[in-house]
């Protein structure tokens, strides 16, 4: 299956790296190694087996934030099965536009 992760941008996901991001860390590599490919919209430094979508990061405000996953969506939405997005509230907005089916993690 080919599944696409939105995240929150804050802190890399990484082994060492702690609550949030620790957690989903051990998602992506677990669905990696369970045979699905796996396209991340995560913070540059983040250490996974996932396709991974670097966004730079600088302090975004959350506006920043709605544009980034805008387009992400709008260029790469067509291309999975489904779409998980852990980036709270902020993907609702764009569900009606999406053809891809969009879980909504909100942790």
């Amino acid at each position: 299956m080919k599944i696409a992760i939105i995240t929150r941008f804050g802190m890399p996901l990484a082994k060492e790296a702690v609550g949030y991001y620790y957690r989903l860390y051990y998602l992506v590599n677990g669905l990696v190694k369970r045979g699905h490919d796996v396209t991340l919209l995560a913070h540059p430094k983040s250490k996974v087996k996932a396709n991974l979508i670097k966004v730079k990061v600088n302090k975004m405000e959350w506006e920043t934030q709605l544009f980034t996953y805008a387009n992400f969506l709008q260029k790469y939405s067509g291309q999975f099965d489904v779409i998980n997005s852990q980036a709270d509230h902020l993907n609702c907005f764009f569900q009606p536009f999406i053809k891809t089916p969009i879980i909504h993690t909100i942790i």
